[in-house]
């Protein structure tokens, strides 16, 4: 398996924009609406991750096999304050508990080192009880709660930070 960089020209945003809708179906069923679900197309993902990768603050790393895309890691630095964030961590919904995901998340906390980011938050969803346990199975710990909308629906996020990494 390979694990690199890819920037907003880069072939693979296709690639992931599949992974990233096909888990959110995966995952959110019955977490939120069916109707957003169904309202999630890979058009849209596409130009998402284009345009967060327009920002020179953010990243993604992709983990490939055989030519293929398996998941993808993406973050953004914050240079000034020595934090980063985690924004997404996203592996084939066929290849689950695999280790792929562990493998992204080692390699975007070596990047995160590199670039002298101390502290690292990310957001999940409250419902997301496997996420938030990953992600303190990993280190973090809980850190603040937001409300966030989904096609009008309400729900509760949890922040989860590692405060050294």
């Amino acid at each position: 398996m390979q694990i690199y960089l890819i920037n907003n020209k880069s072939e693979e945003i296709k690639q992931i924009s599949k992974i990233y809708i096909d888990s959110w179906k995966v995952t959110y069923d019955n977490l939120v609406s069916d109707s957003y679900l169904e309202s999630l197309n890979y058009y849209d993902a596409e130009n998402k991750w284009t345009d967060f990768l327009n920002d020179t603050k953010n990243f993604i790393f992709v983990a490939k096999e055989n030519n293929d895309v398996i998941g993808f890691v993406a973050g953004c630095i914050d240079d000034e304050n020595s934090e980063g964030e985690l924004y997404a961590l996203y592996v084939n919904p066929t290849l689950k508990n695999l280790g792929i995901g562990s493998k992204l998340l080692d390699k975007f906390f070596e990047y995160m080192k590199e670039n002298h980011i101390t502290s690292i938050i990310v957001w999940a969803m409250s419902k997301n009880k496997k996420a938030i346990s990953y992600y303190k199975h990993k280190g973090a710990v809980e850190y603040n709660h937001r409300m966030n909308s989904f096609d009008g629906e309400v729900v509760e996020d949890t922040a989860l930070i590692w405060k050294q990494i």
